[in-house]
């Protein structure tokens, strides 16, 4: 049921709801060693699944809640190759009045444990959106397969490269694995059409790989380990950007920021910068584009 994307504007109205919570407010020590996510890693393959809860200090955030809050009830654990075929026989039996999306829409996998690599063993050529978040996946083998997505939902999992498995995607407008263990930002270069990013709750030191993405308007950046803005001034149709809980010590570490015409909502809270006096009202003369910063609305000048 539903994506929560939770900042209550853009992303609650594409997703239908579905709870993709970040809770950013988990341990520190956590963050560092999975990206808070719960992640099994000395456990072999039970996934204790960790949902670390919000503290009251979450309301600062406005309510980013990414990553996925999958229930692992019996209804979800079916078995993921014959929904995957299901999905695929619904999706060629769609209407032509429909939209391949109505008809292709899985969940084939969800809360089931499905690991290794996405793929079923069926080409579904004609899915338009999957959400195969919070099992054991680990690599993105089979999702090259489904060259008509657009949207693609893999949060909390256990995926350690964006490898080229990606580079078929061309008609993504909405990618997320977050949640993951990923390190690096690669293989984007094709996704021109990609609208929304969501890496949040990984372990990215640096932004970069955007050179190519001119129609990106979201990016969450989110509890990763961010010194500086250094790569995101490449994409200049982003509008919101959220990077709180980073390590950016700085307003010298953000400038790149200025590059971005039509930025207007930035989010860093729990970075040092934040502890800067006057934070927010340097932030805005910085960004005068800026409307809101975390989960403040500017007041109109």
């Amino acid at each position: 049921g539903g994506h929560d994307h939770g900042h209550g504007h853009k992303e609650e109205e594409a997703h239908g709801g579905h709870d993709h919570g970040h809770d950013h407010h988990a341990p520190k020590e956590q963050e560092e060693a999975h990206g808070g996510c719960g992640h099994d890693h000395d456990h072999g393959d039970h996934d204790h699944g960790h949902d670390h809860a919000p503290n009251e200090a979450a309301h600062d955030h406005g309510g980013h809640e990414h990553g996925h809050d999958h229930g692992h009830g019996a209804a979800a654990a079916a078995d993921a190759d014959a929904a995957a075929v299901d999905a695929d026989t619904a999706d060629a039996a769609a209407p032509a009045g429909g939209t391949a999306a109505d008809g292709a829409t899985s969940g084939a996998g969800v809360g089931s444990g499905v690991g290794s690599g996405v793929g079923a063993g069926v080409a579904l050529t004609k899915l338009r959106k999957i959400d195969l978040g919070g099992n054991r996946i680990r690599t993105l083998a089979g999702v090259g397969a489904c060259v008509g997505l657009q949207e693609l939902w893999l949060g909390k999992n256990k995926i350690t490269n964006m490898d080229d498995n990606l580079e078929g995607l061309t008609n993504l407008v909405r990618l997320d694995i977050q949640c993951n263990r990923i390190t690096e930002i690669t293989h984007l270069e094709t996704l021109t059409n990609l609208e929304e990013l969501y890496l949040s709750r990984n372990g990215i030191a640096k932004a970069g790989g955007l050179g190519m993405l001119a129609s990106l308007n979201t990016i969450d950046l989110s509890n990763n380990r961010l010194t500086s803005t250094e790569g995101l001034e490449v994409a200049p149709a982003l509008e919101e950007v959220w990077l709180s809980a980073n390590q950016i010590p700085t307003f010298e570490a953000v400038g790149t920021l200025e590059a971005l015409p039509a930025v207007s909502c930035v989010y860093l809270e729990h970075n040092p910068v934040a502890s800067e006096v006057d934070y927010r009202e340097r932030l805005k003369t910085m960004l005068p584009t800026l409307t809101q910063i975390d989960a403040i609305a500017l007041p109109r000048r």
